[in-house]
């Protein structure tokens, strides 16, 4: 990479793979970074959330070039939107458990769900992601 937009190219493509990956786009695309006194480039990707607290992603290298292939191994290794949406839905089912044996609802009711959540849980552990 030795032009600007050789460099932006690689930029979007960045930002695409996130997408791709999560489902959704990062509020500050990936940029780049060096530091005064630093010996390696930075690229990163930052995300803003109403729900969640901020957080970023990045990856480093002596190179450009790497730093941006670092920061695609860590999109790559982030969890698909599927498999974020199926941990949110255990996440929830639990909470619905826990709330039905606190209101002391019958246990005809709360059992069936219990196993669902175990099964969900199973399944996550033997899931293989193509």
């Amino acid at each position: 990479m030795t032009t600007a937009k050789e460099v932006s190219e690689a930029l979007v493509a960045v930002d695409n793979r996130y997408i791709e990956r999560t489902g959704s786009a990062p509020n500050y695309g990936a940029h780049i970074r060096i530091a005064s006194g630093d010996e390696f480039w930075e690229c990163e990707l930052w995300m803003k959330s109403c729900t969640q607290p901020n957080y970023s992603i990045s990856g480093s290298g002596e190179t450009l070039e790497s730093a941006i292939k670092s920061l695609c191994d860590v999109i790559d290794n982030l969890p698909s939107e599927e498999e974020r949406n199926l941990r949110e839905f255990q996440t929830d089912l639990g909470r619905l458990i826990d709330k039905g044996r606190s209101f002391g609802i019958a246990v005809d009711y709360v059992n069936p769900l219990a196993e669902t959540a175990k099964r969900l849980a199973e399944s996550a552990l033997t899931y293989q992601a193509e």
